[in-house]
């Protein structure tokens, strides 16, 4: 049964994908590839399995990382951060991160869904959650909900910024200097009191060896990876400082000994309270360069006590229709809601505004579709069925704006007649 509903999530992607296309990725180009429905039944399975290890957790903020591309000829394993929040206007368990727009040098923040988080076609469906203590929660809590989430936000963005300017940031480093927002005893107001904040408790991000000819290249046809902001001496001596997911990860467990955490793989038990992550301070580009996480000195932890998790059965016995439902919640909500979606071309929305509308509208379109409705037919009925969902609830938002403000066609000539006639 529950095999076959995934594959129906599948198919609502593949589906949706013409009509809502993915924009923004962790610092990656962007090709125009339609959804793998493989993966996405392993990204929904995958993140329904995490969204049940958070739910047992007690936590209401966690600082997720997920393996997004291969970098462990660089020592990386964790490539990008995010937080999630259990109670956030969006939804419960919406993932707040920074994300870079596709094939460009700017990037912008988000807030979605646990199954669009692992979307991004990764590596490796592999994730470290580390859970604060209840302290640092509610301080992270009121960062993230309030106007330093866009304080500290620079749009210019850099796969390899330097931790220790303000001229461009990655996405780990907006995660890490919210956590020094939330972290800090006095107020920070922007980026340079965050870093300076960061280097009084010894933050050490990862040195990653970068070649003249591997520069030569990124220079010349990536636009996400620039050089400006780094130091002569990283010129030199071909190594740069960059906030990995490894290292931001390792620097929450630093400054909070009470820190829990959990490993989590694609159907397997999650494993609870392991040691303290080590980071390497100097990562070369070798390709024999461990791919587990690299290490450096932290201090020891307090005693871990373990969460009670329970051994995660296999995705097609334990998904309930609430979990389908947040699942493809954060799809529709995240595809819908993109800057080419049909809301966003033919009705300026806000995105925040549009998030939330798509929100409800996608709960109740889905209230209307029967447990007998969801196990039994063709795939095609399937695909079908789960793609109403989707129009139901863009029609619903559209419906409910009425007919002033709304285009005619987009600056593109796309025809804005209807949400069916958009392309």
């Amino acid at each position: 049964m529950m095999q076959f509903l995934i594959r129906r999530g599948a198919l609502l992607v593949l589906a949706l994908s013409a009509l809502l296309p993915l924009t923004a990725h962790a610092g990656r180009n962007c090709e125009a590839v339609a959804p793998d429905a493989a993966k996405t039944q392993k990204g929904i399975r995958f993140a329904t399995q995490v969204r049940e290890s958070l739910e047992l957790s007690g936590a209401s903020v966690v600082m997720l990382g997920r393996v997004g591309s291969d970098q462990s000829k660089r020592g990386v394993r964790y490539t990008h951060v995010a937080y999630v929040l259990r109670d956030h206007p969006a939804g419960p368990w919406t993932v707040v991160h920074q994300l870079n727009n596709c094939g460009s040098g700017d990037s912008d923040l988000y807030d979605e869904g646990l199954a669009n988080f692992f979307m991004d076609d990764p590596f490796a469906y592999d994730s470290r959650i580390v859970i604060p203590s209840p302290a640092l929660q509610e301080k992270l809590a009121r960062t993230l909900l309030g106007p330093m989430k866009r304080g500290l936000h620079e749009p210019s963005y850099s796969s390899i910024a330097n931790p220790w300017s303000i001229k461009h940031q990655n996405s780990n480093g907006w995660a890490l200097e919210i956590l020094a927002a939330a972290s800090a005893p006095a107020d920070v107001y922007g980026r340079a009191q965050a870093q300076q904040w960061l280097r009084m408790n010894n933050y050490q991000p990862s040195r990653i060896a970068i070649g003249g000819g591997e520069r030569a290249g990124a220079r010349l046809f990536t636009p996400h990876i620039r050089f400006g902001d780094h130091p002569d001496t990283a010129w030199q001596t071909q190594t740069y400082e960059v906030s990995t997911g490894d290292a931001v990860l390792s620097f929450l467990r630093q400054i909070d000994p009470e820190a829990r955490v959990i490993t989590q793989r694609l159907d397997a038990r999650p494993v609870v309270g392991d040691a303290p992550t080590r980071h390497n301070v100097e990562v070369r580009a070798a390709p024999s360069a461990a791919v587990a996480e690299p290490a450096r000195s932290v201090a020891p932890a307090a005693p871990v006590a373990p969460v009670a998790i329970a051994p995660s059965p296999p995705a097609a016995n334990s998904q309930s229709r609430a979990q389908i439902l947040q699942s493809m919640q954060g799809l529709i909500v995240s595809y819908a809601c993109r800057p080419q979606g049909y809301l966003n071309q033919c009705r300026q929305m806000e995105r925040s505004n549009c998030e939330k509308m798509v929100s409800d509208s996608v709960l109740r379109c889905f209230a209307t579709v029967s447990d007998q409705q969801l196990m039994n037919g063709t795939e095609q009925s399937a695909m079908l069925q789960m793609q109403e969902v989707g129009y139901c609830a863009v029609e619903a938002v559209d419906a409910s704006l009425g007919p002033s403000g709304k285009r005619q066609q987009t600056l593109q000539g796309q025809s804005c007649q209807s949400v069916r006639s958009y392309k």
